[in-house]
């Protein structure tokens, strides 16, 4: 039998207004040690658990109990201190060091008290990383919510076929101004020299005036240097394209940040001209047209909720959310990540990128989302290291101000 299929046998209804057991939607495997047999179980429980708080898994607010010997060898008695109408099995839960749960076959019940057999004992490879800390809305919450809507989020080896769509618009209004504009996907198995530079350095490359002995360079523009981006084959591709009759060239890559944060090359605009020179306004000039294009395919590819949710509880490493908005908790389900703003109250914020590690309902229909941080997006703050470090001076500022630690 699962650990899934064990915690769904316990009842959803609790006999105490205010508590309710929690649906879960979703759990991430985790490294874990199982234990089983009977004398190594009664070993961790005489070392590590007899006399411990230990709580109830998906109970809300957690429910506490304590679990002691009888004088029947591998039973146990579990006092709770909330009376739940249980059926045959109870998962009860830990942190001494590692996070640690006790998969319990209910005997005998009665009075908020159970004579249980512990079935196996699951440990957390892993110590856990940062206490958890609860939270009132008021001083931290979360915003700007940015999940994919496909399975696989855009990225560097994985593109979509709309894009070219796309691109073929962008490329017929840009023909009335400029009549020889191309624009090209990142064509994983293309040999052209703007594919290459585009895709080996993610940067743009201008010549506004073309000649055997002479060029010209933008440097504001942040392009790269021709020579330094071609290498040897510089030489001959100059001469192919005077020979052509082109009088001036550039290249501008479309980049796109997806969920993760990642910034990388979907594509890119060749422009050749051979009766005038291009000047710096023209490379700009793309820019629009590259905005709107990234623009149309995140709104194909991702979503946005620009509202606030509540942070139940957060670490240093992640948070626990509740979101109520429908529609993200539709993408919720099938997603593996996000990226979200975690804003604090008398500090700057800062944007993680996180990985989605368990999902529970509650009765009133809304989720709370298990949430690891993985990365740091665009802050000034640094690194992830530097980031959590802050983070920390964050949650420290919390508990001057009556913040408690959870068990």
């Amino acid at each position: 039998m699962t650990i899934m299929s064990i915690m769904d046998e316990v009842e959803k209804k609790s006999e105490k207004p205010g508590i309710e057991i929690l649906e879960t939607l979703r759990e991430s495997a985790r490294e874990n040690s199982i234990v089983n047999e009977p004398a190594k179980i009664a070993y961790l429980m005489k070392e590590y658990i007899l006399g411990k708080p230990v709580f109830v898994k998906r109970t809300l607010p957690p429910v506490q109990g304590s679990i002691d010997t009888t004088e029947k060898d591998f039973v146990y008695k579990l006092t709770l201190q909330a009376p739940l109408e249980v059926l045959e099995t109870i998962t009860i839960h830990l942190t001494y060091k590692r996070h640690m749960e006790l998969v319990c076959k209910v005997i005998e019940k009665k009075d908020g008290i159970c004579l249980v057999s512990i079935q196996e004992a699951i440990i957390a490879n892993k110590p856990r990383v940062a206490k958890r800390l609860a939270v009132e809305e008021h001083e931290v919450f979360g915003h700007h919510f940015y999940i994919s809507k496909n399975k696989i989020d855009v990225n560097p080896l994985s593109f979509s076929v709309s894009n070219k769509v796309l691109f073929k618009d962008a490329e017929r209004i840009l023909s009335a101004q400029y009549p020889h504009i191309k624009i090209f996907d990142m064509d994983p198995v293309s040999q052209a020299v703007e594919t290459k530079i585009v895709k080996k350095h993610g940067k743009g490359i201008f010549m506004t005036s073309i000649s055997l002995n002479s060029e010209t360079e933008f440097p504001e523009l942040e392009t790269m240097p021709v020579r330094e981006a071609m290498g040897e084959s510089f030489a001959e591709f100059k001469t192919d394209l005077v020979n052509k009759g082109i009088k001036s060239w550039l290249v501008r890559p479309i980049l796109y940040t997806n969920v993760k944060g990642d910034i990388f090359p979907i594509g890119y605009f060749v422009l050749k001209s051979s009766d005038k020179n291009l000047e710096a306004q023209d490379y700009k000039n793309l820019q629009e047209q590259e905005t709107k294009i990234v623009e149309r395919i995140k709104d194909a590819n991702t979503i946005i909720i620009n509202q606030r949710h509540k942070i139940v509880n957060i670490s240093t490493s992640g948070a626990l959310i509740e979101i109520d908005n429908e529609e993200f908790q539709e993408y919720l389900l099938q997603r593996n990540e996000m990226t979200f703003d975690l804003l604090f109250k008398y500090m700057a914020g800062l944007r993680f990128y996180s990985r989605i590690h368990h999902i529970s309902k509650k009765s009133d229909g809304k989720f709370l989302v298990g949430l690891g941080f993985h990365g740091v997006v665009h802050t000034g703050i640094g690194s992830i290291t530097q980031s959590r470090k802050y983070l920390e001076e964050a949650l420290g500022h919390l508990i001057k101000q009556g913040a408690r630690f959870l068990p």
